[in-house]
């Protein structure tokens, strides 16, 4: 179970679940720049140990984009059945015909401090005010949500906020909290991440 969490709480951050129809399963992917190469090391490492995925370490890889040459390392996990449920849970078909990534309620049960800290490493930063979570893939309802998650299971204060015109919206955590964030997840983080919070 415990490494059916650590999926599903990564799908909360950059990684995605992609139902593969033909294979009859889901796959986990994740992509990260490669200046957080020890983080997907970890990463890959995690699902290798358990069998999830190739033990090879994947290629540094090159992709050109308006802001010039990007360099990333991609991870992708075996496809399997069993991670069906968790792609019912967060994703579903939107207007398009596509797989849209949702917040369900029933996260609250999954959201353990690994999970928090797994979502900062991800997509939180340090600001003067507090800390932020990128959650702009997420409608304004759906950030209200996770707030709401947050006060109720850590007393964690947080607010949406707009990114700006078509930006959507993040989380920003109150300074308040910020404490209290970071002693619950900080166990969980990895050193080199640490300076995202600007300590």
């Amino acid at each position: 179970m415990r490494k059916m969490l650590f999926l599903l709480l990564l799908d909360l951050g950059d990684s995605h679940l992609e139902r593969r129809t033909e294979a009859g399963g889901t796959r986990i992917i994740f992509e990260q720049s490669n200046k957080n190469v020890e983080y997907l090391k970890w990463f890959h490492n995690f699902l290798a140990q358990r069998g999830y995925c190739n033990p090879q370490v994947p290629a540094l890889k090159t992709r050109i984009t308006k802001l010039g040459v990007l360099h990333f390392i991609r991870v992708c996990s075996y496809t399997f059945s069993s991670l069906n449920w968790l792609h019912s849970l967060f994703y579903i078909i939107g207007p398009a015909g596509n797989y849209v990534k949702v917040i369900s309620p029933d996260l609250v049960k999954y959201l353990t401090p690994l999970a928090l800290a797994v979502w900062f490493m991800d997509d939180g930063s340090a600001e003067r005010t507090g800390l932020r979570i990128a959650t702009n893939g997420f409608s304004y309802s759906e950030n209200e949500l996770l707030c709401k998650i947050l006060m109720a299971k850590y007393n964690i204060k947080a607010t949406v906020i707009s990114y700006g015109p078509g930006k959507g919206f993040v989380i920003r955590i109150w300074k308040e909290s910020v404490q209290d964030y970071i002693d619950i997840v900080r166990p969980h983080m990895l050193p080199s991440m640490l300076y995202k919070f600007k300590l």
